[in-house]
């Protein structure tokens, strides 16, 4: 967490100089056949103006009809400002935005952004109210955001260090740029990013119709330049579109390498004819950036070296990681052939048309599985399937199964006390009636199968298995008699607390109740023989 007490004090004139640039207070007005309410901004009171011959007011004059804009003087007050549409009995309010770039105590910079509310209301004098709402820490080669944020159950307000998210400060705001004991060029100049040049990305920003003030766009340039340090000279060697595409992260991306010293390394990359391509294309194609750095650098983990024509397939592809796992198994040919086959394929069997990244997808994404589900990679039954739909479909479900095999072996060992109290249970809440039965879940193990069978929640986290254990409400199987073992209805009904049994909720598949006719009666009844005690007007159900 970064130190606020690095943080150095306001320059002495800032609130003044925020003061100074705040608009004048309107008046605010409205008219009405023959005369206008106004509300004054600047002392709070409310006077009525009167406009027509024979409606003088106490100041013996018809006034001039109000309008939006137009100079006006309060009729109260004497103070001089400007008209402005509002009701008169209404709050209104207006929020300016500045910005303050300063060192901290270890000489990195910091944009200090904050928020300027003025509010104007009857029977209250102008005023306003300042926030500094986030701050910005600049270091070569990191960029901390922190925000101010309230904790609304104590009402303590603190800074909150932003491990994601992007700048969302106002693009309206004002930058201060000189004052006593003050100056922004001198500031950056004696700071440890001494070499930013504002110029060179409000130039890029200008290109790309990036349309903002002047200080939100020292913001933004600060952060790319202290996140992306390698922009710098991107710039000026005239590599926009990698600006341009970075800007809207602050700098940062994945396929290049901010702690860069040379150019290579910013663009990870080990070989120097891959860096030279790469320059190359910056000249004949330099909107196609990321796609030409994603190939080269694919072709580096593949220690392999792609053809004229390996490459521009490979530019074709939407998504060029998802080639990354099938080049493992085959060369990009065999890729090319195989996505071609699985297209006609499954075009053929759901009539309709597939994009080849689509099917490059799924079959990344079934290699994937099949590598991480433990199978031979070397088997060519495996890497190439007949159905690759079907077959990426049922590693699938082998691998939820494995994932809920492994987790109803910890829920078990877990929520043992259910399969105790099973039995006791059972004395309790098993049920048969108009051929179905009701009974108690056995353990988690069950829970997690009505849930895999019934899509919906009850087995998918450990709340209703915590319940279950602890007897705060207990889940019922709702079945036919006749198959007993297949999920059909499943219910929680109140637990150990209440006096008198209650059902909190019931759902068929999908959490829903197509056979709500025919269940609530039965459930009805139920609720009734617990609450009676007796076998009537059903009987009990054998515990299975």
């Amino acid at each position: 967490m970064y130190d606020l007490n690095k943080i150095k004090p306001l320059p002495e004139d800032f609130k003044n100089w925020i003061e100074s640039q705040l608009p004048p207070e309107p008046i605010f007005f409205k008219n009405h056949k023959g005369y206008s309410d106004l509300l004054c901004g600047h002392c709070g009171e409310r006077s009525t103006i009167y406009l027509e011959d024979g409606m003088e007011d106490i100041f013996d004059i018809p006034w001039e009809k109000p309008e939006r804009n137009k100079s006006a003087v309060c009729p109260l007050c004497n103070y001089e400002g400007y008209y402005e549409i509002g009701q008169v009995t209404a709050e209104h309010r207006n929020y300016e935005y500045f910005v303050l770039v300063q060192q901290d105590t270890d000489g990195n910079l910091v944009s200090r952004c904050f928020e300027v509310l003025q509010a104007w209301k009857k029977g209250l004098e102008a005023n306003h109210e300042v926030i500094e709402l986030e701050r910005y820490v600049q270091s070569p080669g990191k960029l901390i955001k922190l925000r101010h944020e309230r904790n609304w159950y104590s009402g303590e307000t603190y800074w909150n260090e932003l491990k994601n998210g992007h700048m969302s400060f106002s693009q309206r705001a004002t930058l201060y740029e000189e004052g006593p004991g003050y100056d922004f060029k001198e500031e950056i100049k004696t700071s440890n990013l001494p070499y930013y040049e504002p110029n060179l990305y409000f130039d890029i920003f200008n290109e790309w119709g990036y349309e903002s003030e002047y200080a939100y766009q020292v913001l933004k340039s600060l952060a790319i330049y202290a996140n992306a340090p390698w922009s710098e000279s991107f710039a000026k060697m005239g590599w926009t579109n990698v600006i341009k595409n970075v800007m809207w992260k602050d700098g940062s991306t994945a396929l290049l390498n901010k702690r860069g010293k040379t150019l290579k390394s910013q663009l990870r990359l080990k070989k120097g004819e891959n860096v030279r391509k790469f320059q190359d294309y910056m000249k004949i194609k330099p909107e196609k950036w990321y796609r030409v750095l994603e190939i080269l650098q694919l072709s580096e983990r593949r220690k392999r070296s792609f053809s004229q024509e390996e490459f521009d397939l490979l530019m074709s592809l939407y998504q060029i990681k998802d080639a990354d796992e099938p080049l493992k198994y085959m060369t990009l040919t065999q890729l090319v052939n195989r996505l071609k086959e699985y297209k006609a394929q499954k075009e053929k069997a759901e009539k309709r048309i597939y994009a080849e990244t689509t099917i490059l997808t799924e079959y990344s994404d079934y290699l994937k599985l099949r590598r991480q589900l433990g199978y031979d990679m070397t088997n060519e039954v495996f890497i190439h399937p007949k159905d690759l739909h079907k077959k990426h479909q049922d590693l699938i479900k082998e691998q939820q199964m494995r994932r809920d095999s492994e987790r109803a072996a910890q829920m078990e060992k877990q929520y043992d006390g259910m399969v105790k109290a099973y039995e006791m249970l059972c004395k309790k809440y098993c049920y048969e009636a108009a051929g179905f039965i009701i009974r108690p879940a056995k353990c988690p193990t069950e829970l997690i199968r009505e849930s895999q069978a019934l899509h919906h929640c009850v087995g998918s986290s450990d709340t209703y298995m915590r319940k279950h254990a602890t007897g705060t409400s207990y889940i019922l199987f709702l079945r036919k008699k006749e198959t007993p073992d297949v999920p059909f209805t499943t219910i929680e009904i109140s637990g150990v607390k209440e006096k008198e049994p209650r059902i909190l909720q019931w759902y068929e598949a999908y959490d829903k109740k197509p056979d709500e006719q025919i269940l609530q009666p039965i459930i009805d009844k139920y609720v009734e023989h617990l609450k009676k005690g007796t076998k009537k007007p059903g009987k009990r159900a054998k515990a299975s």
